[in-house]
């Protein structure tokens, strides 16, 4: 989906872009050049936890589609992190500059709409020691100019 088509497209489940992750994966259901938004349905194993992280332009809503899960957020700019735990049917917003971690109690399935800036990660922990931005090896595609490795 390199540019926004005017017209409908019917994407079948085969073509849909899937992202390995280390704690489960994400399927890319619209991003790309020209998309105003991004949406994902990000699945993630019991007992496992994104990264603790912030992004500086991205801004997320997040719906807990189904299981339960322990969400790490900071309040406030300059406050603590705190944890709350929230069950299916709940809906997050993220603004950018927040951190926030999602941690998998059982396994889940979060329903992400965000704005359209997929590399946008800056990590402040990370069970799987994962660098900043984009993680090429789980695109499966080389790193663009310029991305950290």
């Amino acid at each position: 989906m390199a540019e926004l088509s005017q017209s409908i497209q019917i994407i079948p489940p085969a073509q849909l872009k899937v992202v390995s992750k280390p704690w489960g994966s994400e399927t890319w259901l619209a991003y790309g050049e020209g998309m105003p938004y991004a949406l994902k349905v990000i699945r993630l194993k019991a007992g496992t936890k994104t990264s603790l992280q912030y992004h500086q332009h991205k801004r997320e809503t997040n719906f807990v589609y189904a299981g339960r899960i322990r969400f790490h957020f900071q309040k406030d700019p300059d406050g603590p992190v705190e944890q709350v735990e929230l069950e299916a049917g709940t809906c997050i917003q993220v603004p950018p500059g927040r951190i926030h971690r999602v941690e998998a109690l059982e396994d889940v399935i979060l329903v992400e709409s965000s704005t359209n800036h997929l590399d946008d990660v800056v990590r402040l922990s990370d069970d799987y020691k994962r660098p900043d931005g984009r993680i090429s090896s789980e695109h499966g595609a080389p790193a663009p100019a310029g991305e950290k490795k």
